[in-house]
């Protein structure tokens, strides 16, 4: 038996030309590529649900935070006598609203402060887990190496800024890194 270049690629033609019939005449190919593109658009609509999280998160955190720092101020004017309870509670304001009076009241005690001090502070906390979870999350897609990398990039650096500004006090409520929970997830 002679083995030649033609025998060789008449063969491989034969093969090439069988494959498809015995695939039953479907595109292995076009399959992945949709599967592909499938995943990237539900790659690209979680980021997007990130986003939107992410910016419902730093609102609920701002709004906490200024009810930490309105209940700060009103526990010590009650300790001076509380002269200005009325004023701290007028001007403690977010988006308009008095969020400090309807918080801790109109007529707050040293009792009623210390614990909506406490129902506060476990918010700002929930708040930063909150964004700890995202955090995480986009690191994972980012480090998928997906096509949305480069927004999963910017995803990932806008929430370490949004823990950042949470304030040293909001990120040592809960001391866990991130890279500890990615490699107690994996």
């Amino acid at each position: 038996m002679k083995i030649s270049i033609e025998s060789i690629i008449g063969s491989a033609r034969k093969i090439q030309e069988q494959r498809p019939r015995q695939r039953g005449g479907r595109d292995d190919g076009a399959q992945v590529r949709a599967d592909y593109v499938s995943i990237e658009h539900r790659i690209d609509k979680r980021l997007s649900d990130i986003h939107a999280e992410l910016r419902d998160i730093q609102h609920s955190l701002t709004k906490n935070q200024i009810i930490e720092d309105g209940i700060v101020r009103l526990r010590e004017d009650v300790s001076r006598g509380g002269d200005n309870i009325a004023r701290i509670l007028d001007e403690t304001r977010f988006e308009g609203n008095r969020v400090l009076a309807s918080f801790v009241g109109e007529h707050p005690d040293a009792k009623s402060l210390e614990a909506g001090l406490d129902r506060v502070r476990l918010l700002v906390r929930d708040d930063v887990l909150r964004l700890r979870s995202l955090q995480v999350e986009a690191e994972n897609i980012a480090a998928a190496g997906t096509s949305s990398e480069s927004e999963a990039g910017k995803l990932v650096g806008s929430i370490a800024r949004a823990i950042d500004t949470a304030g040293a006090k909001a990120s040592s409520v809960f001391s866990i890194e991130s890279e500890t929970v990615r490699r107690l997830v994996r």
